[in-house]
């Protein structure tokens, strides 16, 4: 976290707010017509 890295304590409301971060935990793609399944990132099927 880059505001951590410059001195911000971890309770500032930007990090501890679960409505200004992201988190992509499952993703379904398709590259060249064969499917995958990721989970956290990680291909977990294809």
């Amino acid at each position: 976290m880059k505001k951590i890295g410059l001195g911000l304590g971890a309770d500032t409301p930007e990090i501890t707010n679960p409505d200004s971060r992201g988190l992509e935990l499952f993703r379904v793609v398709s590259h060249g017509g064969k499917h995958q399944i990721r989970l956290m990132g990680q291909k977990i099927l294809g």
